[in-house]
């Protein structure tokens, strides 16, 4: 399990970069200790030959333990072949791995026949899903393959749950009903009659089922407040029930949530934001932080952002490590601001949250020229919390200016300018156009015009 040799021995080999470095960051440094790394791997120990490291010749080249590839001997040994074998130390590493190694592979069939010589058999054998690595050996052990526990029972309507009227049944949430309350078929509840005697309750028992509520996006504002309050009011009657806070009846869930004390701070949006960072790409999460700041009002949304602006960043440092696999990249300003600058873009449109999180607090640099006295200014007026925009007639020159952007998608221009003579766009407090020189003429009347 050795790397190569590759670098200055084999400068042709295919894990080596346009510089002549390799691509796997081989070889390695040697390390007294197994630490963890910043990427959820460890850095493994690797000892130099002064501490009992081990060297060995490999195609004529002495190669010592910053060579050697994660391995398992035990592995190797009993399939006779090189098995690459990875540490994952944290739950991010874990996520990846249930989002990507092991979510399969999806198949997809078309074709063309005569009318009335469908064969519904084989077309089921074509289009199965292909059954992944992880599957397999669970099938040729003939393991249970839809068994699962404990049961899970999703309810529909919450009118069957206002349906029961024993005393017991007013003490349990909506999401505690299935535990001790089965749906019959005659569509009645009838109390279950296995599981371990509640106390204080004779005849009623508790299973192990669970009860699920449905996933709700905060987008659809008065079901999710309904959501909130099935977790927090035992026993309703009615609608109007559910409404009713300390005797008054709101005229809307969202009232009751406020009346109730749910939404005093942001802790629903922060558990909804820990729950997402669990279970959602990036980009889904980008979406869903979104329609917080839009829909849901938090009173400090820049909060959220700095708790969870590494999930939400996840693959754009991904995709940048790609790319520069020799530099030991990491989260940094640049990688969040790409991330921000993807979230003010998402289809609904520009965040209107106080102080955009997106224009304000940038690092300034030092310099000379035009390019300090622009940050200089930018700096003014953003330690005030105010919005200064800069921007660029190309990508290439935005980046160099803090917070830069294209002229384009920071005034929302319209793709065809010449057709729309009455295009207008934002206003923002300082404005600084980079290489107008190169924009057309219409693309500054519309600014103009917008002033």
């Amino acid at each position: 399990m050795i790397h190569g040799p590759c670098g200055s021995h084999y400068n042709y080999s295919s894990c080596h970069n346009s510089d002549g470095k390799c691509t796997r960051q081989y070889p390695r440094d040697f390390v007294s200790e197994t630490i963890t790394g910043s990427d959820s791997y460890p850095l493994y120990r690797r000892r130099s030959p002064a501490e009992g490291g081990f060297t060995a010749v490999v195609k004529g080249h002495q190669v010592d333990n910053r060579w050697v590839v994660p391995y398992c001997p035990l592995l190797t040994k009993a399939f006779n072949a090189r098995i690459n074998v990875e540490y994952c130390h944290s739950v991010r590493s874990i996520k990846y791995v249930c989002k990507y190694i092991n979510k399969g592979t999806d198949a997809a069939m078309f074709g063309i026949r005569q009318e009335g010589s469908v064969d519904e058999i084989q077309d089921f054998h074509a289009g199965r899903v292909i059954i992944s690595s992880t599957e397999g050996p669970w099938h040729i052990f003939s393991f249970p393959i839809y068994e699962r526990f404990p049961a899970i029972v999703i309810f529909l309507r919450i009118q069957q749950w206002m349906w029961l009227r024993d005393e017991f049944s007013k003490t349990l949430l909506y999401t505690d009903v299935p535990s001790y309350y089965v749906w019959t078929k005659k569509n009645t509840w009838a109390r279950r009659k296995c599981g371990a005697n509640v106390e204080g309750y004779p005849g009623v028992k508790k299973d192990a089922t669970l009860g699920r509520v449905f996933t709700v996006p905060p987008s659809r504002q008065e079901c999710f407040y309904l959501r909130l309050i099935l977790h927090e009011v035992s026993g309703p009657t009615s609608y109007n029930n559910l409404r009713t806070v300390n005797g008054v009846l709101c005229d809307t869930f969202r009232k009751a949530c406020l009346r109730l004390g749910l939404l005093e701070d942001d802790s629903q949006w922060d558990a909804t934001m820990a729950e997402g960072a669990l279970l959602k790409m990036p980009s889904a999460l980008r979406h869903l932080l979104t329609t917080i700041l839009q829909v849901c009002e938090p009173s400090d949304p820049k909060s959220l952002w700095d708790k969870y602006k590494d999930f939400l960043s996840e693959d754009i440092l991904r995709e940048a490590q790609l790319l520069c696999p020799t530099m030991a990249l990491t989260f940094n300003d640049e990688i969040y601001n790409r991330a921000l600058i993807i979230i003010e873009n998402l289809p609904k449109g520009r965040l209107r949250c106080g102080p955009c999180i997106h224009q304000a607090g940038y690092r300034i640099n030092g310099g000379t020229g035009k390019t300090f006295e622009t940050k200089l200014l930018l700096a003014e007026i953003r330690r005030h919390g105010e919005v200064a925009l800069t921007v660029a007639s190309s990508g290439i020159a935005a980046i160099l200016l803090p917070g830069g952007r294209t002229v384009h998608s920071t005034f929302k221009l319209p793709l065809d300018l010449i057709k729309t003579e009455t295009a207008v766009c934002g206003i923002a407090k300082l404005i600084v156009w980079d290489e107008r020189t190169v924009s057309p003429k219409t693309a500054l009347e519309a600014v103009n015009r917008s002033l």
